[in-house]
């Protein structure tokens, strides 16, 4: 649930979709198995059959970091893909991309936007799960500090230009500004129809 946005991001509509929908279809075609992750009151409003899974946060009220968590902790995989639900604008090229980037040694890749990581669209190495617990036991919650405590490859200029042309791939919708510009972008996209 966003205070600021007054309502679950998740389902907010832009355009045809829901921001969820928007970060499914792009990420879809490269995982293997998709699960929403989030508070209890956030899976209650995705109901079955659906051709994801939901999960509640092993550890609620701990912010990003506790989406992380249950990520890692319930992995089937050595990687994961950790994406928020409120990047509307990622592209399956710009996700791709950051698979590409991702080298041996490292515990996770991440873009950087304004020069500042992005903890919630990276790609993290279940190895990293004991410095995540050890992250929420001491009540640091920040995603940002995980990054700097853990081998973290950045993705900066020119990769990050050549991957995300537009430069909305990280726009995410934390205000009602933001989603005012995203429905100017998604405005911009729409082709007008020829009148009959």
């Amino acid at each position: 649930y966003s205070r600021r946005m007054g309502q679950d991001k998740a389902s907010i509509t832009l355009g045809s979709l829901r921001l969820i929908d928007h970060v499914i279809n792009a990420i879809s075609p490269l995982v293997s198995r998709l699960r929403i992750i989030g508070s209890p009151k956030t899976s209650k409003q995705f109901r079955p059959p659906l051709p994801y899974q939901i999960q509640d946060d092993l550890l609620p009220g701990k912010g990003p970091l506790a989406g992380i968590h249950t990520a890692l902790a319930t992995a089937k995989h050595p990687y994961v893909f950790v994406i928020a639900c409120d990047l509307p604008f990622l592209t399956t090229r710009f996700l791709s991309g950051m698979c590409s980037q991702f080298e041996r040694g490292y515990d996770a890749v991440a873009p950087l936007q304004n020069n500042l990581p992005v903890p919630v669209c990276a790609i993290y190495n279940r190895s990293c799960l004991s410095t995540v617990e050890e992250h929420i036991g001491t009540n640091r919650l920040m995603a940002q500090d995980l990054l700097q405590s853990i081998r973290t490859q950045y993705i900066g200029d020119p990769i990050l230009q050549r991957l995300d042309p537009t430069g909305n791939c990280l726009l995410n919708i934390n205000t009602k500004k933001d989603y005012k510009r995203a429905h100017q972008i998604i405005n911009s996209l729409v082709e007008p129809q020829p009148d009959p």
